[in-house]
């Protein structure tokens, strides 16, 4: 009789551990689920997550503005990977909770009121310089994909989202980025 009992409190417990983990339904392409100060892309599939990341909003030529989100993963004293997202645009334009999406050769920055911008995905290997690269979406052949779910764009301000792409390097070798998602605050 004890036999059948734990039997069948072990078959319970195991049709409940079961249920609760197969109906459970994260969305893992929602930014809200990240702390903020982080960066989480797949690169060809591997997760590229940062120690911190930040946005950081500068004048630049007096009517220019750039807005870069930046996260960096130390992967050893001497070898940094960076993975930015680059806005550029003239000061009487705003940045807002849209999606912007770019091409190799886009020319939106030369058109009154336009936002360009791209992905570069750089890593600085000090001791081994030919272990080091940088992708980037505005070489031939890349392209970015970048939504804002939240934006106070101001310094002081915050910005969550989603990003994709394809990053080219100087040999032509690229790099898909997916599943991209950030949640920042803005310097």
């Amino acid at each position: 009789m004890k036999a059948q009992i734990f039997k069948f409190s072990l078959l319970a417990l195991v049709t409940i551990l079961f249920l609760s983990t197969s109906c459970n339904k994260d969305n893992d392409d929602s930014p809200d689920d990240l702390d903020v100060g982080t960066l989480v892309v797949k690169v060809d599939g591997e997760t590229f997550e940062s120690i911190a990341a930040v946005g950081t909003i500068t004048v630049t030529l007096d009517t220019l503005q750039t807005f870069i989100i930046s996260g960096l993963k130390n992967e050893g004293l001497t070898n940094i990977t960076e993975m930015g997202l680059i806005f550029l645009h003239h000061t009487d334009e705003t940045m807002t909770e849209k999606t912007y999406q770019f091409s190799d050769g886009d020319g939106s920055c030369f058109q009154p009121l336009g936002v360009c911008g791209g992905i570069d995905y750089t890593n600085a290997n000090i001791f081994n310089p030919s272990e080091s690269f940088n992708y980037e979406s505005a070489s031939l052949g890349g392209s970015a994909t970048m939504t804002f779910t939240t934006l106070d764009y101001q310094t002081g301000g915050s910005a969550k989202g989603t990003f994709s792409g394809t990053l080219v390097d100087g040999n032509g070798n690229s790099v898909a980025l997916t599943e991209g998602k950030f949640n920042v605050l803005v310097d």
